[in-house]
């Protein structure tokens, strides 16, 4: 049981964040599309709340590997959540009513997070796609630079659910949000500047490397 609390834990965040806004919902105003922009609100906000996750567990916490079953399934998770939060961006952009007049700050934002994020996620997930390829220069070292950019694009797309003309009155739930954008942005903060004063490296080298079968390497270490 101890091996799934991690997953639990996610899943319950969201549940969480579903009922929060369903329980607490944005005052009716009588505005045009406010069904529309009320589920948009809400996908948003499960956005934020797995990709608050997803960039946690890019700290690799070691006290947390147990309640996942171990760092590799942590980062199977770590995935999942991540690929889950990327779809869940084309799908709040399909239901939030957009228009091309009359923007606001929090549009200019949207469209700076959604071009980062994507760029980012699309590069990691299909490297070999020529445009794309040049942000990285074709190497594990690029991508491992430009993904450092991803917290940025993450904590502009929060500061755009705020910054929006017209947005929805909804308190409490916008609140009960903020604590997964800071759990996020503490997590990116902690690994991309401080996080390097509080880890202990060790050098290692690779002792041998062992292939159990076509879809697996296996390579020990020796500190």
């Amino acid at each position: 049981m101890k091996r799934h609390i991690g997953n639990l834990v996610i899943i319950l965040a969201v549940v969480l964040t579903v009922t929060v806004w369903l329980v607490f919902p944005p005052e009716q105003d009588g505005r045009a599309n406010f069904e529309r922009q009320y589920a948009g609100e809400v996908i948003g906000s499960i956005n934020i709340v797995l990709m608050s996750f997803a960039l946690f567990l890019s700290t690799r916490p070691k006290w947390a590997e147990p309640y996942f079953g171990g760092l590799d399934k942590m980062y199977i998770t770590h995935r999942q959540i991540a690929t889950a939060a990327f779809l869940l961006i084309f799908v709040h952009v399909l239901t939030v009513p957009i228009s091309v007049t009359g923007w606001k700050l929090g549009n200019y934002l949207a469209v700076i997070a959604f071009t980062g994020i994507v760029s980012i996620v699309l590069n990691t997930l299909a490297p070999r796609i020529a445009f794309l390829n040049k942000l990285t220069g074709g190497t594990y070292e690029g991508w491992k630079n430009l993904k450092k950019y991803i917290g940025i694009f993450f904590i502009i797309a929060f500061f755009h659910s705020l910054t929006i003309g017209n947005p929805l009155h909804a308190f409490i739930a916008i609140n009960w949000v903020q604590l997964f954008f800071i759990l996020g942005t503490v997590s990116y903060l902690y690994t991309e500047i401080f996080g390097r004063f509080f880890k202990k490296y060790v050098p290692y080298k690779v002792e041998a490397v062992r292939h159990p079968n076509a879809s697996t390497t296996e390579v020990t270490l020796r500190a």
